[in-house]
């Protein structure tokens, strides 16, 4: 995935996330509590009202390898 500075997310998002910054820093708003990614650090972000987010290039281009819904890794089917 790509994020460039022109990306503005317009939504708050409750999706949880995996993820591996590959090149650039990466701004997460969770509602008021900034936290800043930089190249080669891993992102978890748990899904669910209370993880609600938005993200922002803090670089002209930032680019990711990323999950968008990891709630289905926390699935656990039962036989």
């Amino acid at each position: 995935m790509e994020f460039t500075s022109e990306f503005i997310e317009p939504h708050w998002c409750e999706k949880g996330h995996i993820g591996l910054i590959l090149e650039g820093r990466l701004e997460v708003d969770f509602t008021g509590n900034v936290v800043i990614y930089h190249k080669a650090e891993g992102i978890f972000i748990s899904p669910g009202p209370d993880s609600v987010h938005k993200a922002r290039s803090l670089t002209p281009v930032v680019r990711l390898v990323l999950v968008e819904d990891v709630q289905e890794f926390f699935c656990v089917t039962r036989i």
